[in-house]
């Protein structure tokens, strides 16, 4: 397992840097400024994409899985019987052509309804300038244009559900590296627009660009899912089982996946009328790319004990386990919020300082960033406790807490955008986390009690050992002052060096300061060293 989640892990990093590298290579290209409708409509399509998509695959993932393990047949194309894999097929048919109409009426309702949706969208209600001087709404060229791209867009909603339907399969047969790179056909799409096409249609042929990688994604995976021997036969049966179960759990699921979504497209929205999305979109990127596929990782090697343990009824299993992951998550987190504060701008200046990306595009991301990593511990807790509560087969707690969330990020966006403009957006992220995270702890003490017992003394020491760190980057920082140049050699080690002085520090801080993880760690790689000179 280890093993398996190391390999996707690292599959899934480099999908997510090839993303963000076509976001500079456009950002480059063209400037942030006039990307801002662009960027506008592809988080609003990407939103509808991830929460639709993600509790598709929430629900479908288990219902597949357990008809699978009911027998040991092929299916449709295997043709063993009334087999359990005959089942499963059967039930891929349904949910396809199911959730296929359902899409099909969505885009339909969706393209009528696309200019009173982005008239009560909130975008540009701050009164701050869009990229040609006015709010969105109250220009009719810009308005236009921002319709346009939504009604362009939304047709590959109908090939995103098969994305993540057949994503679902695959990781049912163990299939996880296809999965985890499905967003190179996207990145790809885009630099090579960019390269061979991107003077000449400029940004709506970026547009189309982009939604042909996305519809591509789908594409991508249907070979694979083809070997697993299942061939698509129309069927439309609302009253099975397995069709009944995700139409009930749907709904929960839906709910708990959409909080961090539903933010970004209200931020977004917001964000519209400043002339700045091109720039938040990508600070966002950079920090869920960051910081999400790590969590991800040590969450999914934790969750089969989370289950384990709930379903056994080893209640001390249990909390040992959900007091292991938050501990080993705030080892490395807590270090990483304070040393994205101290080099957000080394991050962007060495990044993006790239073509049409100007050194204020650099000071408004290195400021977002600083205050988004104030939200990294809330972000990753909410993970945790989310999987705790699946594992004990209870998605309306998630729920309400992603209400929570929801309501406390609109709340605090509207009330700080006059005054902090684009900045509004990552305190009120943070603020929303970090209420809906109290909100999962307290219902989860009160269920299973004492999960966070070495926890206080455990962050005592990890911000101790986070603050000396943090003094030698400050230092290191200082005594380059800049001596290197701003040649890319120059911002390079602006960048490499605090970092390469900082993070041995930490763990020797924590090691100094008896954390037990890296106590442990250090004792087995003395063990590997011995080993390996005998």
């Amino acid at each position: 397992m280890g093993k398996t989640v190391f390999s996707v892990a690292v599959i899934s990093f480099l999908a997510r840097f090839a993303s963000l590298a076509a976001t500079q290579v456009y950002m480059s290209f063209y400037g942030s400024a006039a990307l801002n409708i662009y960027s506008y409509a592809i988080t609003v399509i990407q939103v509808i994409f991830t929460c639709a998509g993600t509790a598709l695959t929430t629900v479908v993932v288990p219902a597949y899985s357990s008809l699978l393990g009911q027998g040991s047949g092929t299916g449709a194309s295997g043709g063993t019987g009334a087999s359990g894999g005959q089942r499963a097929d059967k039930f891929l048919n349904d949910i396809i052509t199911i959730s296929s109409a359902f899409i099909v009426v969505l885009i339909l309702l969706a393209f009528a309804l696309t200019p009173v949706l982005i008239g009560v969208s909130g975008a540009g209600t701050s009164g701050g300038a869009g990229p040609s001087g006015g709010n969105i709404r109250a220009n009719a060229e810009e308005f236009n244009y921002t319709v346009f791209c939504l009604r362009v867009s939304l047709p590959v909603m109908f090939f995103n559900g098969l994305n993540f339907i057949f994503q679902g399969v695959l990781q049912s047969h163990g299939k996880f590296a296809l999965p985890a790179a499905v967003s190179l056909p996207s990145s790809l799409s885009i630099i090579l627009y960019v390269a061979l096409l991107g003077g000449r249609f400029g940004v709506t042929g970026l547009l189309y660009a982009t939604l042909a990688g996305l519809a591509l994604q789908a594409v991508f995976l249907l070979p694979a899912v083809l070997k697993t021997g299942y061939r698509y036969k129309f069927s439309f049966d609302l009253k099975s089982p397995e069709i009944v179960f995700c139409l009930k759990a749907s709904g929960p699921a839906l709910a708990a996946v959409s909080a961090y979504q539903v933010n970004t497209l209200f931020n977004t929205s917001l964000v519209l009328g400043l002339g700045q999305t091109a720039i938040y979109n990508f600070v966002n990127n950079i920090f869920i790319t960051s910081i999400l596929t790590f969590v991800y990782s040590v969450t999914a090697v934790y969750y089969p004990k989370f289950s384990t343990a709930w379903a056994a009824g080893d209640m001390d299993g249990y909390r040992n386990s959900l007091g292991q992951v938050i501990n080993v998550l705030l080892l490395f987190l807590i270090p990483a919020m304070f040393g994205f504060g101290l080099t957000r701008f080394q991050i962007f200046n060495l990044l993006s300082r790239w073509g049409k990306i100007t050194r204020e595009d650099i000071a408004v991301a290195g400021n977002l960033l600083g205050l988004y990593a104030l939200g990294i511990v809330p972000l990753a807790l909410k993970e945790v406790f989310d999987r705790a509560f699946y594992a004990q087969r209870n998605t309306k707690i998630s729920a309400a807490a992603g209400f929570i969330i929801m309501a406390a990020n609109i709340a605090v966006g509207l009330s700080l955008i006059n005054t902090l403009g684009v900045l509004a957006m990552p305190v009120a992220y943070t603020i929303s986390a970090a209420l809906g995270v109290i909100a999962l702890a307290a219902v989860m003490y009160k269920k299973t009690g004492g999960f966070l017992k070495r926890a206080g003394v455990a962050v005592l020491k990890y911000l101790t050992a986070a603050l000396v760190m943090s003094a030698i980057i400050l230092t290191v920082e200082h005594l380059l002052g800049g001596k290197f140049g701003d040649g890319l050699a120059g911002r390079l080690a602006d960048f490499a060096i605090p970092v390469a002085a900082g993070v041995p520090v930490y763990f020797a801080a924590a090691l100094a300061l008896g954390v037990k993880e890296v106590r442990e760690t250090a004792a087995r790689l003395r063990t590997w060293k011995r080993t390996l000179r005998r």
